[in-house]
């Protein structure tokens, strides 16, 4: 899940089939870990087909 997490912190973003290939799980299970990241809250943004970690100012 780190693995996944830290492929989300770029610039342009990442797509679920990307990641699902990446690291050798299904798509559904990177849908699980987002649902995971955003109970501890990280914030996931998505734009298009494209989704990305954002940081929060405090």
């Amino acid at each position: 899940m780190l693995e996944v997490l830290l492929m989300l912190d770029c610039r342009y973003g990442r797509t679920i089939p990307e990641l699902a290939e990446r690291f050798g799980i299904s798509q559904r299970t990177v849908y699980r870990y987002f649902d995971t990241f955003k109970q501890m809250g990280f914030v996931i943004e998505n734009r298009s087909l494209t989704y990305k970690m954002l940081l929060q100012k405090k």
